[in-house]
């Protein structure tokens, strides 16, 4: 996961959700919404408030004033924040201009597509115009979450706003037979049980594990021809050089990049490695 500075938003959740009502030219659907504006400052706060492994405290499916249906609170965002023109858009380009080269901070690869609610509107329906609940993502990693809901601590998928855990390695790969390696959570043990287990499910509900093996077995078919000649012509020892080389740069860029994690595991299995090779 790549780490992303909270949106550069002056206005308050509750504040960008009464604007978007405003786009509204039905006066008594804006008054029927605007009841619920308390109720998204309260959701917007507590959900501010805590680290990401507590939200699953925050009220679901919340019984909203005036018979405000969910299907309401999502037009506010699909119609008045969404579409270009529209009264919330400058905020939705803010937070979708955020990544660093347009890259998705879930995978880490593919292009940032649309935005993802990290609390499902269709359960927290005052959150569906919280910039710090609005994530940009990729469509693979948005569709693989969809309305995921958070029921206890260890269910809380990463957040790029409120989790930083790229300061240490914790992406592994094991080296199996048939050049094919297999992406897992190695977690420093100073972390704790509940940080562990939410890396862990984070990559099981973004299917990363297998994603990222995908691009492994393609970085592996268009060097190991070039492996092979270098340990035929230079031996063991210049290989293994070559893979910390490679390693340190790729490190450089992204410490638990798929990639790096690739790297790693080549250099510490590097007997298992070399059985590709001979």
């Amino acid at each position: 996961m790549n780490k992303l500075p909270k949106p550069a938003i002056e206005k308050s959740a509750s504040a960008i959700f009464v604007l978007c009502v405003s786009g509204f030219s039905d006066t008594d659907f804006q008054k029927k919404l605007l009841s619920c504006a308390q109720y998204v400052e309260c959701d917007s706060t507590q959900f501010i408030a805590i680290p990401p492994d507590a939200v699953y405290t925050i009220e679901k499916n919340r019984v909203l004033p005036n018979k405000i249906t969910k299907d309401e609170m999502k037009k506010v965002y699909t119609e008045k924040f969404v579409p270009k023109g529209s009264p919330g858009r400058k905020y939705y380009d803010i937070i979708m201009s955020a990544p660093k080269g347009g890259k998705c901070p879930i995978c880490g690869e593919r292009i940032v597509k649309n935005l993802d609610h990290y609390m499902p509107k269709s359960v927290y329906p005052t959150l569906v115009v919280t910039p710090e609940n609005l994530i940009p993502t990729c469509r693979d990693c948005n569709f693989d979450k969809q309305a995921f809901t958070i029921l206890n601590p260890e269910d809380a998928p990463l957040h790029p706003y409120f989790d930083d855990i790229d300061d240490a390695v914790w992406l592994a790969v094991k080296i199996l037979p048939n050049e094919t390696v297999l992406y897992e959570a190695d977690c420093p043990d100073v972390w704790s049980e509940t940080l562990k287990r939410r890396v862990k499910n984070h990559l099981s509900l973004f299917g990363l594990d297998e994603y990222y093996g995908s691009k492994a077995g393609q970085e592996i078919a268009d060097e190991i021809r070039g492996w092979k000649d270098m340990l035929n012509e230079n031996g063991e020892e210049e290989l293994l050089r070559h893979l910390k080389i490679r390693c340190k740069s790729i490190e450089l860029s992204r410490l638990n990049s798929w990639k790096a994690a690739l790297y790693r595991g080549l250099i510490s299995q590097f007997d298992e490695f070399l059985k590709w090779l001979t």
